[in-house]
């Protein structure tokens, strides 16, 4: 039976894999990257190569493509200091997606994976050209790009790196950031468990300032009543002066 598609349409396709022996290791990783980076984008299953564990994170709204770039760095560097015997790579692209009833289908998803499989073992993330010139679109550029190599085995793949986000708000001191982001961490864990610590990092890297942080953190909560509630503690803690 042939499987239904819809329209084509443009979206930004990460590829992921990790490599592990451990069933434990993967789990965690699938609990992890469920619990950081789902609420925001489409993950589904992919097939890795030799074993590895694969899934593709599909993004089809700019706005939270920097948002989950930077949550899944985060990860990685979370994943790594637990699991230092695991090794997790992603290749970040853009290019045409076909929805279905379930999943989302198009060569966009297979070049991901296709160039993950090509990429050298001591690389742990890159870009695609095609990345690189869809970033070139946006209205300000967060990102900047390098060329990795150029063996043909690398063709077409950029290193590149995220600019740290202007300070947009008054700096408060380093106690009271310290003691607002530990606040930020216990209050969201009382909702989603134990990798809150994990959110809060990449939120607070992605954001450019306390108020758009606890709005960042608040999505996380699926209960309106309980995300309110959230919001309203974190802003009148942001306020208090440090002692």
């Amino acid at each position: 039976m042939t499987e239904q598609l819809g329209a084509p349409q443009p979206a930004t396709v990460i590829a992921i894999s990790m490599h592990a022996r451990s069933d434990l290791a993967r789990r965690h990783f699938t609990d992890l990257l469920g619990s950081v980076m789902a609420h925001a984008c489409h993950i589904q299953p992919a097939t890795g190569q030799s074993g590895e564990l694969a899934y593709t994170a599909i993004i089809p709204d700019n706005a939270q493509t920097l948002s989950m770039l930077r949550r899944l760095l985060s990860l990685q560097t979370e994943f790594a200091q637990s699991h230092p015997d695991c090794t997790t790579r992603f290749i970040i692209h853009h290019g045409l997606i076909f929805p279905s009833a379930a999943r989302f289908l198009g060569a966009a998803l297979r070049s991901a994976h296709s160039r993950l499989a090509r990429l050298p073992a001591n690389i742990r993330s890159a870009a695609t050209v095609d990345f690189a010139e869809h970033v070139d679109t946006w209205p300000s550029k967060p990102i900047t790009f390098s060329p990795l190599y150029t063996d043909s085995a690398t063709m077409g793949l950029m290193a590149f790196s995220i600019q740290p986000n202007p300070d947009t708000e008054k700096p408060a001191s380093l106690v009271h950031e310290v003691a607002f982001l530990r606040h930020l961490t216990t209050c969201l864990a009382n909702h989603i468990g134990p990798f809150a610590e994990v959110i809060v990092d990449a939120a607070r890297r992605s954001s450019t300032g306390n108020v758009q942080l606890i709005e960042e953190l608040a999505n996380e909560i699926e209960a309106p009543k309980a995300r309110e509630k959230f919001r309203s503690d974190a802003l009148a803690f942001s306020i208090r002066k440090p002692n």
